[in-house]
């Protein structure tokens, strides 16, 4: 069973992989619980970049969408553009990293 959230999130949001969850004080819960999932470590990686970078940001969601992970995040008032311009590089380079995981499962089972 898994622990609940550290902050209850609201009606319609949740701490668990694949919904939207609004809760900033949640993200290293919500990064833990794909903990046993291949993509895991760069799940991890991108959080903690994030968290350096911007404190105070929110997972909005991490889900698989087409077989490729998406990050989505928001960020707290006051963050400057060039803050804002290299978290939406640590995310891409997150997707990029699933997308080359993928590339290469695929190519292993042919």
């Amino acid at each position: 069973m898994t622990t609940p959230p550290p902050v209850e999130e609201p009606k319609g949001c949740a701490s668990v992989p694949g919904f939207v969850k609004s809760e900033p004080d949640n993200n290293d819960h919500y990064v833990e619980q794909f903990k046993d999932h291949p993509w895991y470590p760069a799940i991890k990686a991108a959080h903690e970049r994030l968290t350096e970078i911007i404190p105070g940001y929110n997972i909005a969601q991490i889900k698989n969408k087409f077989g490729g992970l998406r990050y989505y995040i928001d960020y707290p008032s006051g963050v400057t553009d060039d803050d804002a311009c290299e978290a939406d590089e640590v995310v891409r380079r997150a997707e990029a990293w699933v997308d080359g995981y993928e590339a290469r499962k695929r190519e292993e089972t042919k």
